[in-house]
């Protein structure tokens, strides 16, 4: 409102014209945040070496370093 008043030549304060606005009602329309939302019809594939990756977990039993060496030997109940 105070952009437009302004644009048009008449000088006034930016609190003036909010009071004014708060006195009848109005109020301002915020701006629409800008959302990002994912391109699925890209062109280009990805990173094809991650699907064509062979993945070796470690066995179940571990080994040297694998911090059970600081576990207490008794059980904690």
């Amino acid at each position: 409102m105070h952009a437009e008043l302004k644009a048009r030549g008449q000088r006034v304060a930016r609190m003036r014209v909010a009071r004014l606005m708060r006195q009848v009602c109005l109020r301002g329309r915020a701006r629409r945040r800008f959302v990002r939302t994912t391109d699925s019809a890209h062109r280009h594939p990805g990173d094809r070496t991650a699907w064509e990756r062979t993945f070796n977990p470690a066995p179940q039993g571990g080994g040297p370093g694998d911090g059970r060496e600081n576990r207490p030997s008794i059980p904690l109940a």
